[in-house]
């Protein structure tokens, strides 16, 4: 499962490379800090991947969409994926579509990559504001006689609630760096209505892999 960990972290999510040097400060975790929602979705993933054949890949979309869409700003990164200036152009309903498109790609991905448990579990590495509104919160996902891996999600706030904006795995550029660059390549070649096309296929695609 961890070797697959980068597999299953394509959920779009960039942002900005890590910086160089980051603030040496930890703020103290509360109920409603930015780890909240981090510790909510570990515990959830957790939760799929113990009861994965029991839930299947319907009952792991059930269960994980709902943590999902409350932890990732599922809509900010769908302009990011595309190009603030590429999804701002688009009119209302297709923008819609886009980012309905992505969010089910998104949570059927995570259902689809957390599909059993061989001792995994998380563990709850701190945070660290690395500028004015932008913290990081580190977890470590680790199994027995494997190695762990270090995943940092960006956590920013929305509408006074922290959401995660981006994520880093062994402090290395962001995953979703590489998912933009497939992105616009369908999306130059086809436009927004084949870049929708592929990322539904992408969805249906999850659920036959189950």
């Amino acid at each position: 499962m961890i070797r697959r960990f980068a597999r299953i972290l394509l959920v779009p999510l960039f942002l900005l490379a890590l910086p160089a040097a980051a603030s040496a400060q930890t703020p103290a975790q509360t109920p409603d800090g930015p780890s909240a929602p981090v510790v909510r979705l570990s515990d959830t993933l957790l939760d799929a991947m113990q009861n994965a054949d029991q839930l299947g890949f319907d009952g792991r979309v059930d269960l994980l969409g709902p943590v999902l869409t409350d932890t990732f700003a599922f809509d900010q990164m769908a302009r990011l994926v595309l190009g603030p200036e590429d999804f701002d152009g688009l009119d209302a309903a297709t923008r819609a579509r886009y980012v309905d498109a992505f969010t089910a790609m998104s949570i059927a991905v995570f259902a689809g990559r957390f599909d059993g448990y061989s001792g995994q579990q998380f563990q709850y590495g701190g945070e660290q504001e690395i500028r004015p509104g932008q913290v990081l919160v580190t977890t470590v996902l680790s199994a027995p006689e494997r190695r762990s891996v270090n995943i940092e999600y960006l956590m920013r706030q929305f509408s006074g609630e922290w959401r995660v904006l981006d994520v880093f795995l062994d402090r290395r550029v962001s995953e979703v760096a590489r998912q933009r660059s497939e992105f616009a390549a369908v999306y130059h070649r086809s436009g927004i209505e084949g870049l929708i096309t592929e990322i539904e296929a992408n969805t249906a695609r999850q659920r036959e892999g189950s």
